[in-house]
């Protein structure tokens, strides 16, 4: 039976996915508040922002060997998607498939709840949880938010970001293509796999 839509059910569902996971959980909770407070500077639904950032990493859950039987998080991730046709694109097969984990929270939050209420709000906070990891050429307000609380909460290396945003330095399109920048640089810096999701969403903000 799925649930209603509330931020109080999005919290018992992320500690029933996440509630082994202290640094998870607080990082969920830092993201959400976090999204709260962009939404309310950007006339952003606060409840939709609410539920998004709380939610964002469930597929993460995998990692935890009680829900996924044993199982290595790779081979977890990899037959989930292909039980629940969640699309795969070949950066996240053959060098990080850790990335997939937005789409796979994005498909829990569908198993939870219900959209029958409110199928608007249900597809806004789909849509951002499953973008969080590298955005799309198709971002929301919603979907900005999300993307960058993600990876301005203070235990991220892009914080000092929120700052610059929330004072007014920098626009939200200013902040996500800064965020791109910096992972680039810094997956280059240390020679690992960078997702290339993320260029294309970069040359569309650039037009």
């Amino acid at each position: 039976m799925k649930i209603e839509l509330s931020v109080k059910n999005a919290r018992i569902v992320l500690y029933k996915y996440l509630g082994s996971n202290q640094k998870r959980l607080l990082h969920s909770e830092r993201v959400a508040k976090i999204s709260v407070e962009l939404a309310k500077k950007y006339h952003v639904s606060q409840i939709e922002a609410a539920i998004a950032g709380l939610l964002h990493d469930i597929g993460k859950a995998l990692q935890d060997t009680n829900l996924n039987y044993g199982k290595s998080y790779n081979v977890a991730m990899l037959e989930y998607c292909l039980r629940n046709n969640i699309t795969m694109y070949d950066f996240e097969l053959f060098d990080n498939i850790s990335a997939l984990h937005g789409r796979i929270s994005g498909s829990f939050f569908e198993k939870e709840f219900g959209e029958e209420e409110d199928k608007d709000a249900f597809n806004r906070i789909k849509m951002a949880i499953e973008r969080h990891v590298a955005g799309s050429e198709e971002m929301c307000l919603l979907d900005k938010i999300i993307f960058i609380a993600d990876n301005v909460e203070p235990d991220k290396k892009d914080h000092y970001l929120l700052s610059s945003l929330t004072n007014g330095e920098k626009d939200i399109d200013g902040v996500i293509k800064e965020i791109i920048t910096n992972k680039k640089n810094r997956a280059m810096r240390k020679k690992l796999p960078y997702n290339p999701l993320l260029d294309s969403n970069n040359e569309y903000l650039e037009r």
